[in-house]
């Protein structure tokens, strides 16, 4: 079973950033975050949907091939 909260060293490696980077998201209140007591938490849910509302392309997107170059 995965684990739904990370610490800060997790949600780094899941997000491919650096502890750093992401620490400086954090302070910038880029990214979903929880605080208990001192330490920086973060819901897996939470970071799953802060991914999927990033500009780009989608996966629903790539299968209707409606960015293909071709077209």
């Amino acid at each position: 079973m995965d684990k739904r909260l990370l610490t800060l060293k997790e949600a780094a490696r899941y997000l491919g950033k650096t502890d750093k980077a992401l620490y400086l998201s954090v302070m910038r209140k880029e990214v979903p975050f929880r605080k208990w007591g001192k330490k920086l938490i973060f819901d897996r849910m939470e970071l799953d949907k802060f991914i999927s509302t990033l500009p780009g392309v989608t996966f629903e997107d790539v299968l209707a091939n409606k960015y293909s170059p071709l077209r």
